[in-house]
């Protein structure tokens, strides 16, 4: 029998060199960060390392800024005492670390014009690689997390999309209904998308669209008094040129989604743009330049946080963060290490906050100068997913146009003194004739 058995790493540590350990850590973190800070990048990447090659470092802060720092940096590192670090003689070193320190002061005071703003997030497949109602445990354990770590961590905020995770918590787990709306009174919990599910956004059609909003929208105002205006959608295989016609028609103003990130071929340019539609309509477009399920990794969140700034000329990004797919979100590791970032001496200012709040905050600042992209948002990466999938896409529109035919012929009926079944329509939209196995 083979065994399952797999180790993933090791690590070797030796008693009594615990402090000098952690201390050189944290000192090359700080310097590594300020590397990252003083940098200019000039180019940006596709999911397949493809580079575009930016035309202008849009940062608004002057190359004379980065040169004078640049050389504060430079004398702080050549004070480090590495002959008593091979020496072994840790208070000379220490003592040389700490002069380091302080040399590093107008870096750490650079560093806190920059900022981080956090949302947890945890992107759930309704339908993927398992049944539906290991679809709702997932839900019920992640949401379950999430409120026991907002207990634990007063400051994040969580976002979560799609009315239907919502309903299957509504009757099958009513506590944790009840828990999700008193976090979203509180504020530490966003509502965001605005739909029944998060779908395919090329594969369906206009009406279905609109329903999928309709009835989301509509759950969401009856259940939580709140009128979602932020589109979510980041794991898409594609999003057709209509979306902002669709949402800018139904109250939605603004869309996150970073799927195009993915591309394996062309770099999407743009990480804040205005979506203009063939019928005029527009909406504010956010990608994330690092992904959707971010674990909080500090040099990363720096890295993306500088590209950001190359492309936009804003000091200040939103980052989406927590386990996803498969449920998860935030977890202890990743708030625990966000924990150790916030005491670094060099390290921008870290915010927990609603994605619609960043959104906010952009547009008080002005979206004048951002482009405008006139198009699909095609998705290179997933190429032919159509073709191979053909049957359900066959069956996805006999759906949609047995519904429609029984909606008109419900709706003839009704002339003739007859009752329109809408009872019967809203129980087939939110599956509540479906029951959980029993154990």
């Amino acid at each position: 029998v083979k065994s399952a058995f797999r180790m993933n790493g090791a690590r070797f540590g030796i008693e009594g060199c615990e402090t000098l350990k952690k201390e050189v850590e944290n000192y090359v973190f700080n310097i590594r960060v300020s590397e990252m800070l003083l940098d200019r990048p000039m180019f940006i990447t596709a999911g397949s390392g493809t580079k575009l090659q930016l035309k202008e470092n849009k940062s608004k802060v002057p190359e004379t800024k980065y040169e004078e720092l640049r050389k504060v940096l430079l004398k702080a590192v050549s004070k480090i005492d590495i002959d008593a670090y091979n020496k072994g003689k840790q208070d000379i070193f220490f003592n040389s670390v700490k002069d380091s320190y302080a040399l590093l002061k107008p870096i750490a005071e650079f560093a806190k014009s920059y900022t981080l703003y956090l949302t947890g997030n945890s992107h759930i497949d309704l339908s993927w690689l398992w049944r539906w109602h290991e679809t709702v445990e997932v839900a019920r354990a992640t949401f379950s997390t999430i409120m026991e770590n907002m207990e634990e961590y007063p400051d994040i905020v969580y976002a979560q999309s799609q009315a239907q995770a919502y309903r299957w918590m509504e009757k099958f787990y009513p506590e944790v209904f009840r828990r999700i709306q008193q976090s979203v009174k509180k504020g530490r919990w966003e509502i965001v998308g605005g739909m029944w599910v998060e779908p395919d956004c090329n594969l369906i059609g206009g009406e279905s669209w609109v329903r999928q909003i309709l009835y989301g929208k509509r759950y969401f105002k009856e259940k939580f008094g709140v009128d979602v205006e932020l589109g979510w959608n980041p794991d898409s295989f594609g999003y057709n040129w209509n979306m902002p016609q669709f949402f800018s028609k139904s109250g939605i103003n603004t869309f996150i989604t970073q799927k195009i990130s993915w591309n394996d071929t062309n770099v999407f340019p743009y990480y804040l743009f205005w979506w203009r539609a063939p019928d005029d309509s527009r909406i504010l477009v956010y990608f994330p330049p690092g992904g959707y399920v971010g674990r909080l990794r500090g040099l990363r969140m720096v890295q993306v946080l500088k590209r950001f700034e190359a492309v936009t000329g804003r000091n200040k990004v939103l980052i989406l963060y927590g386990l996803g797919d498969h449920g998860g979100g935030p977890n202890r590791e990743m708030l625990n290490r966000l924990e150790e970032y916030k005491n670094m001496m060099v390290y921008p200012e870290i915010v927990h906050c609603k994605a619609v709040d960043f959104i906010n905050i952009l547009k008080k600042e002005g979206l004048d100068d951002i482009p405008e992209w006139n198009d699909e948002l095609y998705l290179e990466y997933h190429r032919g997913t159509y073709t191979t999938q053909a049957e359900t896409k066959k069956n996805n529109r006999l759906c949609e146009i047995s519904l429609s035919n029984a909606e008109k012929l419900s709706s003839i009926s009704a002339l003739f003194n007859n009752i329109y079944p809408q009872k019967e329509y809203n129980k087939s939209v939110s599956y509540t004739h479906l029951t959980l196995p029993t154990n």
